[in-house]
């Protein structure tokens, strides 16, 4: 009898341990899966926290870039030096001869509002024409000389090209700041690429110093020998033959 009875406490010990551990690991498990959704929605709440301030702080970048664009800050009032715009690594390279194309980071924030002729254009924020540097083109409108050869086509080419366009400006300190008729002088970039230089080197134009020796001369004068080596616009002999 006696031995019933310890066997019988021995079975209700035992369930009753069986119980308890049971009870602690369903506490455990519903601890775990409380922990890990916790984890989760915070982890949930702070990707969306830093994606939403990633699309805000977007948002204030383009303002800033389109409320630059056009406009002029005090230190526009001479055009804009660039530490870039070599010839070099960072150009792209023409076909036969190789010639880079000169480019510039400088902001493109001028809107060029009319093209005068294949070298003069006007933009935004600047009362006076520009001259482009380094470049002459057959001349247009002239009251002292009739239309060149080749004028009205380089001067259609810069209206294609950059007319209601954003443009970048770059002075150079070897030519000076304004020509002899006060204008003031500029390389104008656009996309990124020298438009100076385009002219001369797609026959549109002819390098052009003036006795000046400036800071782009001698790609200048490379991409007019390769203008003229391929025949190139004004120096075709089917249109100028390099005449005027």
């Amino acid at each position: 009898m006696q031995g019933l009875i310890l066997n019988r406490n021995k079975y209700i010990i035992e369930k009753s341990r069986k119980g308890i551990l049971a009870k602690r690991a369903g506490i455990f498990v519903a601890s775990i899966t409380t922990i890990g959704l916790v984890l989760f929605f915070s982890l949930n709440n702070a990707y969306k926290t830093t994606v939403d301030n990633n699309i805000e702080s977007g948002k204030s970048s383009n303002n800033v870039l389109s409320s630059d664009i056009g406009g002029r800050g005090d230190d526009d009032i001479s055009l804009a030096q660039s530490e870039a715009g070599e010839i070099g690594s960072s150009g792209s390279s023409n076909d036969d001869n190789q010639v880079t194309i000169i480019r510039n980071s400088v902001a493109e924030k001028y809107l060029v509002t009319k093209v005068v002729d294949g070298d003069t254009i006007y933009v935004s924020g600047i009362d006076t024409r520009i001259r482009l540097i380094g470049v002459n083109t057959p001349e247009t409108v002239s009251t002292s000389k009739p239309v060149q050869c080749f004028g009205p086509e380089s001067s259609n080419y810069l209206k294609t090209l950059l007319l209601n366009k954003y443009v970048g400006l770059e002075s150079d300190e070897a030519s000076g700041d304004v020509d002899i008729y006060n204008r003031p002088l500029g390389y104008v970039y656009y996309k990124g690429e020298n438009v100076n230089q385009k002219l001369i080197l797609e026959g549109y134009g002819k390098e052009a110093s003036y006795g000046t020796e400036y800071k782009y001369r001698s790609q200048f004068v490379a991409s007019e020998k390769f203008a003229i080596t391929n025949n190139k616009g004004l120096w075709s002999p089917n249109t100028c033959n390099g005449g005027e």
